[in-house]
C-alpha cells in the first residue's frame, strides 16, 4: 500500500490542464484514487477537549499544535503528516504512522499544545505504549477563574491606574477553598501606588483585571496542570504540593510583567497549599508558560529561610513580586525566581523533586480480571501529592490481564511506599486496593496486585449502533483511505464526565461489492449501556465530529440505526 502523492496527482493535473481536456483529467483523477491506496491506522487517537467547568465539549474553534520527540509520525485520517489540527466541536481522531509502533519499551511521547477564545491556553502530554485506540482528554480552564473546576478555586477582581501608570487604589484577589479533595486557597494584594509594566516597561493604562488561580494536589487538580509541572527535567515524576496562577492585564491587553521596585508597594500572594508527606526529595518552585510548555525549576534554600522570615505554619507559601523577580518563601525554603525566562502569566508550582538516592523503576504489574466487562478500564493512583490517571482497553472479557505500571509511569518515580489503586470498571463500579509501586507487592497480601472487577450490573445491557452514511442519491463513500479513523464516544445525556471511547477493534465497517468498494454501514458494538436511556453519541472524522441523542434498545442485545451526519460529509 501507497500514501497518496500530492505532487503526482499536481502533474497530472497540470498535462491534462494544458491540453484542455479536462473530461479526460477527472477520468485520471478518478483512476487514481482507486490504483493510491493507504496504510490501515494501527494506533488512531480520539482526542476530546472538555470545558473544564461544566464538562461539556468545547463548542469553539480549538487549534491544537504538536510537539515532541514522535510528533512528526502524527498523521491525520488520510495518512498524511499533521502538525496541528482545528477541532470544531470538542472531538477530533488522528493516528500514528504505522511505522511507528509503540510499546512500553519504546512508548509513543507528543506534546499538545491546545488554545481556544475564551479558555487559558495549555499543553497536555501524550504517551501511546501498543497499538489501538487510545483516548485523550484536555480540560480547557475557562478565562474567568471563578468558575467553578474541580481542584482549583480562583478570584478576579478589577482596579484601575492612575495617569502615572500605578494603581489607584489597592486590589486585593481572594479564592475560596478548592473543590476536589484537596484545599487549596490563596490570597493577592497589590498596594496602591504600585507601578505596574510589562516587560518591556510599557505602563499598565485605565481599566485592570486581577486574577487568581490556586491548585491543590488532588488527582483532578493535577490532571489541570500544563507540561513542565509534573515532571523534572529528565522526566521524574515530583510530587505536588500545589500550584498558583497570577496575571494582572489591562483593556488593551497589556499584561504586568513588573510590579513596583521594592519596599512598601510590593505585591503580596500568600497561599494555603496542602502539606506533602513521606518519602524524600528536594523541595523546588518550578515556573510553567502553559502556552509553550516551557519550564524552569528552582530549588528552595532551606538555610536561607530564618534571614528571609519565611512562614513556619506547614503548608503556607509567600510569593512577594518586586521588579520583574519574585521571592518565593516556604517552610521548606526560600528562592528568588524569574518568570521572564520562561513567559506567560506567573504559574508558580510547589513540589518535592525525587532525589537520586530515593527513587525507583516500577515493578507492579497489576492483573486485572474483567469479569465479564467489556470495553476499558480506568485507572487511577494517588498518594501524597503524586497521581496518574489512565485508560486501559480490555483485550478480552473473560480473560484476565496484566498492566505494567512501569509503561504507564515511564520512568523511575519517588518511593512513596503504598499507594491508593482505584479501578473503575466500564460500568462505573469502583475497586480500590493498596500497592506498593516500587517492590511490586499487594499492601495487604504483599504478593502481587490482582483485581477483580465486579460482575456487570444486572442494569446495563450490550447494544449495537448501525450507522448509515446516508448520503444523497448518487454518491457513496469510497473507502480509500480506510476508515480506520472513524471513532465513536459516549455518555449519558447530563453527564459531566469524560465521553468514553468505543475501540476501534468494536467498529466493524462493511462495504458494498462495488469496484471500488464502497461504505455500506458501521457497526459499533456498545457495551455496558443502560437500557432505554438517552446517550449523547458522536462520531468524528479527523478534525469534525457529528453529535446526536439517542435512546438504547430497551433489551439485551438490541440494536438501532442512527445516521451520521460527519460521514455524510465524506459522500463524493
Amino acid at each position: 500500500m501507497f500514501r497518496t502523492v500530492a505532487s503526482f496527482l499536481a502533474v497530472l493535473l497540470a498535462l491534462f490542464a494544458t491540453s484542455c481536456d479536462f473530461n479526460a483529467a477527472n477520468d485520471a483523477v478518478d483512476q487514481f484514487q482507486v490504483l493510491v491506496e493507504v496504510p490501515p491506522l494501527t494506533t488512531v487517537v480520539n482526542l476530546q477537549v472538555l470545558n473544564g467547568s461544566t464538562g461539556n465539549p468545547v463548542s469553539r474553534d480549538v487549534q491544537v499544535a504538536f510537539d515532541g520527540p514522535d510528533a512528526p509520525e502524527v498523521i491525520d485520517v488520510y495518512s498524511d503528516p499533521l502538525s496541528e489540527l482545528i477541532i470544531g466541536s470538542g472531538f477530533a481522531s488522528f493516528g500514528i504512522d504505522s511505522t511507528r509502533i509503540p510499546s512500553s519499551a519504546r512508548p509513543v511521547q507528543i506534546t499538545l499544545h491546545a488554545q481556544a477564545d475564551g479558555y487559558r491556553t495549555t499543553s497536555a502530554p501524550l504517551r501511546i505504549v501498543q497499538e489501538g485506540s487510545k483516548r485523550q482528554v484536555l480540560q480547557l480552564m475557562p478565562s474567568n477563574p471563578e468558575r467553578t473546576v474541580s481542584g482549583r478555586s480562583g478570584a478576579r477582581k478589577t482596579g484601575s491606574m492612575s495617569g502615572e501608570g500605578k494603581t489607584s487604589s489597592a486590589v486585593t484577589a481572594e479564592t475560596a477553598k478548592a473543590s476536589g479533595g484537596s484545599s487549596a486557597e490563596a490570597t493577592a494584594s497589590i498596594p496602591a501606588g504600585t507601578a505596574l509594566q510589562t516587560a518591556s516597561g510599557t505602563p499598565l493604562q485605565g481599566n485592570i483585571t486581577v486574577d487568581l488561580s490556586a491548585f491543590g494536589n488532588s488527582a483532578d487538580a493535577q490532571e489541570l496542570l500544563p507540561t513542565g509541572a509534573r515532571t523534572d527535567e529528565e522526566g521524574q515524576r515530583r510530587r505536588i504540593r500545589g500550584a498558583l496562577r497570577f496575571q494582572v492585564q489591562d483593556d488593551n491587553g497589556r499584561v504586568a510583567r513588573q510590579f513596583g521596585v521594592s519596599g512598601s508597594d510590593t505585591t503580596t500572594i500568600t497561599a494555603d497549599l496542602p502539606s506533602v508527606k513521606g518519602g524524600d526529595g528536594t523541595p523546588t518552585v518550578t515556573l510553567v508558560n502553559p502556552a509553550t510548555g516551557a519550564s524552569q525549576t528552582y530549588a528552595l534554600d532551606a538555610s536561607s529561610s530564618a534571614q528571609a522570615g519565611s512562614p513556619k505554619q506547614q503548608g503556607t507559601t509567600t510569593l512577594q513580586l518586586v521588579g520583574g523577580t519574585v521571592i518565593v518563601q516556604s517552610a521548606e525554603g526560600t528562592a528568588t525566581v524569574d518568570p521572564g525566562k520562561v513567559g506567560g502569566a506567573l504559574f508558580a508550582v510547589m513540589g518535592v523533586d525525587p532525589s537520586e538516592t530515593n527513587t525507583c523503576t516500577p515493578k507492579s504489574s497489576i492483573q486485572i480480571g474483567p469479569n465479564g466487562h467489556e470495553g476499558s478500564v480506568g485507572l487511577r493512583i494517588a498518594e501524597g501529592g503524586f497521581s496518574l490517571d489512565a485508560n486501559v482497553s480490555i483485550p478480552d472479557p473473560n480473560s484476565v490481564f496484566t498492566v505494567s505500571a512501569s509503561s504507564l509511569l515511564g520512568g523511575d518515580i519517588p518511593r512513596l511506599g503504598d499507594v491508593t489503586l482505584t479501578v473503575t470498571a466500564p460500568d462505573g463500579q469502583e475497586v480500590t486496593t493498596r500497592v506498593n509501586l516500587c517492590s511490586g507487592t499487594n499492601a495487604t497480601k504483599r504478593s502481587g496486585t490482582v483485581v477483580t472487577l465486579p460482575k456487570p450490573s444486572s442494569e446495563r445491557i450490550d447494544a449495537t449502533i448501525r450507522v448509515l452514511p446516508d448520503c444523497p442519491k448518487g454518491k457513496k463513500i469510497p473507502l480509500t483511505p480506510p476508515l480506520d479513523g472513524y471513532t465513536v464516544s459516549y455518555r449519558p445525556s447530563g453527564s459531566n464526565k469524560p465521553f468514553k471511547t468505543i475501540p476501534k477493534d468494536n467498529i466493524t465497517i462493511n462495504v458494498t461489492k462495488d469496484k471500488p468498494k464502497t461504505l455500506k454501514n458501521a457497526v459499533v458494538s456498545m457495551p455496558n449501556v443502560l437500557p432505554d436511556t438517552e446517550y449523547k453519541f458522536v462520531g468524528t472524522y479527523g478534525g469534525q465530529s457529528s453529535s446526536r441523542t439517542v435512546t438504547m434498545p430497551a433489551e439485551d442485545g438490541g440494536e438501532i440505526t442512527v445516521t451520521d451526519e460527519r460521514l455524510r460529509k465524506e459522500c463524493k
